[in-house]
């Protein structure tokens, strides 16, 4: 599901009742929808752990290293640094108390 996509169907609706409002729905859904890509995973950004599978584990704390293809990125321990695997990137979240 694409939140900008969905919010400009109803921006379209709205449209028909107050154009007004129908553009301040679309600026303010790319406008919130644009900050959060800033927050996305990238290498050397920690995370936390929140869909484990084998050689990895809920809440633990991670660091992402290189993207090797498109969502699939290198984790490395976070304190020793040595390589765990390579993983989705959704199966992870920005650990934002570090930041």
């Amino acid at each position: 599901m694409d939140p900008v996509r969905e919010l400009k169907k109803v921006a379209s609706e709205v449209k028909e009742f107050d154009e007004r409002l129908a553009n301040e729905i679309i600026e303010t859904s790319e406008e919130i929808f644009q900050k959060k890509e800033a927050g996305l995973i990238e290498e050397g950004k920690r995370v936390v752990c929140v869909n484990p599978v084998q050689g990895i584990f809920r809440g633990r704390i991670y660091i992402i290293g290189e993207e090797v293809q498109p969502n699939y990125f290198v984790i490395l321990e976070e304190d020793t640094k040595n390589r765990v695997g390579i993983f989705r990137g959704d199966r992870f979240q920005i650990d934002w108390k570090a930041y």
